[in-house]
């Protein structure tokens, strides 16, 4: 049916509204479902998991608070670097600053609440949802050009006794003793591994960081996987996640904007392990390591450059409790030495009772005791069995010389005991 004139659109306009009107009020709050997202069985996983109790660090550019996936989202703006002095200022959102896009994707596929401002008022759910993001800002100025002196930032991040770092840059300067620190104080640390085709970069490459890689949609490494060693790979091509769109100072945010590349898949591992670290709280983050690399999905443990340890696997990830794996970083002299040093079979059930320790004075400790004291004793003490032996021998033929005279005086029907025939007879 074709409509024509003014009186014809305002019929299509009315018809429009009533149809809006009508749609049901619980569509606008249906979340975004990206390939990532379904592919990954996130959904499945949050019944188990959503993060909760677990603080992640997030060291980004710059951030736009004020998003509407990021309504109710735990997230605290920390420290911001300054560009005329080595001391911290306070980081503050920008909601209309291009240069926020970046870490305002980065924190919304972390914890993002669904709600965004895609057709409907959808939005995107992050990985951990319910997890608390500590935001550090590499820049106060988003006009500025970022600074790549980032150290201090993961100070900070350790003095707030964060459980993970999340980092989705690479070739920042000078990283090396404050990752180490970082370790050392328990804090896994998750970086991208770099750009297309380019090498697997500073942080990525340092001992013990979880250099993350590419997945493309057809769960496969990306074709543009930076050269070097990858640790585990996840969704990164086509992920749906947001981004501020418009000039360096006036642009807005629109959800469910696609990104591609290693900084997008660094927090779905990120918030991957903020879901083990809430339902197993008691773990290490050398356990969370282990956790990771050990529960790839579609393949036995193993290991290739462009593809890490396989395929990241929320369902394995939450499987079995990660304490029952060394609480050592199995990364920190590389992934050769990481197979070879901790197999699937080191894992053992931190719930199955615990091997009671034999006593000091056990039955062994105490034959062993025995043999030694027999060869120190003197010569008449060893002589007591050949005595004992020699008594017993003397008991044995009184009994004997009885029972023969017992014999003599017995009748027949009494015979037929140990020694005797079926009928009886001697």
């Amino acid at each position: 049916m074709t409509i024509r004139g003014r009186s014809g659109a305002v019929a299509v306009a009315v018809a429009l509204t009533i149809l809006t009107l009508l749609a049901p009020s619980g569509a606008s709050a249906k979340p975004l479902q990206p390939w990532w997202f379904t592919g990954l069985s996130v959904a499945s996983a949050h019944e188990q998991s959503t993060g909760k109790g677990v603080r992640i660090a997030v060291i980004d550019g710059a951030l736009n608070r004020d998003v509407p996936e990021l309504k109710g989202a735990k997230v605290k703006l920390r420290s911001a670097l300054r560009s005329d002095s080595l001391k911290l200022a306070k980081a503050r959102s920008y909601s209309s600053a291009f240069y926020a896009s970046h870490g305002t994707a980065m924190t919304t596929l972390l914890v993002g609440q669904g709600k965004g401002n895609a057709p409907g008022g959808a939005g995107i759910t992050g990985m951990a949802p319910d997890a608390e993001v500590y935001f550090y800002q590499k820049d106060p100025d988003p006009t500025d050009q970022q600074s790549e002196w980032a150290g201090q930032l993961f100070r900070e991040a350790v003095k707030d006794k964060v459980d993970i770092i999340s980092y989705s840059y690479t070739g920042s300067l000078d990283l090396d003793e404050d990752i180490k620190k970082a370790q050392d104080a328990g804090i896994v640390v998750v970086a991208g591994a770099g750009n297309p085709n380019g090498p697997v970069g500073e942080p990525a490459n340092l001992p013990g960081v979880v250099a993350v890689g590419v997945l493309d949609k057809k769960i496969r490494p990306w074709k543009k996987q930076p050269e070097g060693n990858i640790t585990i790979v996840a969704p990164g091509v086509d992920i749906a996640s947001g981004a501020m769109k418009g000039t360096a100072t006036d642009a807005r945010w629109v959800s469910g904007i696609e990104r591609t590349g290693t900084s997008d898949a660094t927090p779905l591992v990120a918030g991957a392990l903020a879901l083990v670290k809430s339902k197993y709280p008691h773990a290490t983050g050398n356990q969370l390591i282990q956790q990771l690399i050990h529960s790839v999905g579609g393949r036995d443990f193993g290991y290739t450059q462009e593809g890490g340890f396989g395929v990241i696997s929320l369902e394995e990830l939450l499987a079995r409790d990660p304490a029952g794996w060394p609480d050592e970083n199995p990364l920190l002299k590389g992934p050769n030495s990481a197979f070879s040093t901790y197999p699937q079979s080191v894992w053992k059930d931190p719930s199955a009772p615990t091997p009671t320790p034999t006593p000091a004075g056990s039955a062994d400790q105490a034959a062993a005791d025995q043999s030694t004291n027999a060869a120190a004793q003197d010569e008449p003490s060893s002589a007591l069995p050949w005595i004992i032996g020699a008594a017993a021998l003397v008991v044995l033929l009184i009994v004997a010389a009885a029972v023969v005279r017992r014999r003599r005086t017995a009748s027949p029907a009494l015979t037929g005991t140990t020694g005797g025939t079926s009928d009886g007879t001697q």
